[in-house]
């Protein structure tokens, strides 16, 4: 089995809660079973198909920060990964951040 990225972002920026939500229902050329991914695999994603990847930015990532499915020890937050600067972060959960849903193939 494996993990694909969904081709673009979610048109909007989503709180943590929203972007959980928005995550599983989206739906894209037929295929459904999207979720937020790990903050390893939004690392994993930057270095290889966004800024920080071999060929550049040919994942279409905003310089921005975007949702991970993991909570915070302070329940008030949650892990985002920093497209704009390469790194994790958290954040509050009723921030807008972008979100790139994935989904196990």
């Amino acid at each position: 089995t494996g993990l694909v990225a969904a081709i673009e972002d979610l048109p909007f920026g989503y709180d943590w809660e929203e972007a959980i939500y928005e995550a599983t229902i989206y739906s894209s050329e037929g295929y459904t079973g999207w979720h937020l991914p790990s903050i390893d695999v939004l690392e994993l994603m930057y270095n290889t198909i966004g800024q920080g990847g071999p060929e550049g930015n040919i994942g279409g990532f905003i310089n921005t920060q975007y949702w991970s499915n993991e909570e915070h020890p302070n329940n008030t937050r949650a892990w985002v990964y920093v497209f704009a600067l390469g790194n994790e972060s958290f954040t509050e959960k009723g921030y807008d951040c972008k979100v790139r849903p994935v989904r196990a193939f």
